[in-house]
């Protein structure tokens, strides 16, 4: 047995990088495999929308059932949605994943590069897409709950969501 075999690790099915494999105590037989490489590196256009529009309905739906308490959640669902529509849009558009990723959840450079490939939205959704990544509004919503006053309107980020899926989903859909 060698170095890496008696800390858990074995080589991956690529045969390159090696495999943290867990097992299941209660279920000996059972083991989960997990693979270094990034989550979510080869989603296609059409996983990423479905993702998309289920944070989005979340969101919708969190929101709904207790407006005020759930401030922080609902930003956090609208937001993530957002993100995953503009990348969904970027890879029908052929930008690959190494450089969706490279974005770091900046939606304002996000969006630039997405506007640039065709996607019109008004003038003040695309400002307030460029507000949250200056304000770092998603780092805020993840980590910062004290600096939840400084966040914008829910309102104001779901109105963003809406337009945002709205256009990216028209721009997307198939010509007849």
């Amino acid at each position: 047995m060698n170095e890496a075999e008696s800390a858990g690790l074995s080589v991956g099915s690529t045969g390159k990088f090696p495999t943290k494999v867990i097992k299941n105590f209660d279920q000996p037989w059972r083991t989960i495999s997990m693979d270094p490489a990034y989550p979510g590196q080869e989603p296609s256009v059409c996983d990423t929308l479905a993702l998309a529009a289920q944070y989005r309905d979340a969101a919708v739906k969190l929101g709904a059932i207790s407006p005020k308490l759930a401030h922080l959640p609902v930003h956090l669902l609208a937001l993530h949605s957002v993100e995953l529509y503009l990348d969904a849009l970027l890879l029908a558009k052929g930008l690959d994943h190494k450089t969706i990723r490279g974005f770091q959840h900046d939606l304002g450079e996000q969006s630039r590069v997405a506007i640039d490939a065709g996607l019109v939205l008004r003038k003040r959704t695309a400002a307030h897409l460029a507000t949250l990544s200056s304000t770092r509004e998603y780092a805020a919503v993840r980590y910062g709950p004290r600096q939840a006053f400084k966040l914008s309107q829910v309102n104001r980020v779901m109105a963003t969501l809406d337009e945002v899926s709205q256009k990216v989903r028209r721009v997307l859909r198939p010509v007849p």
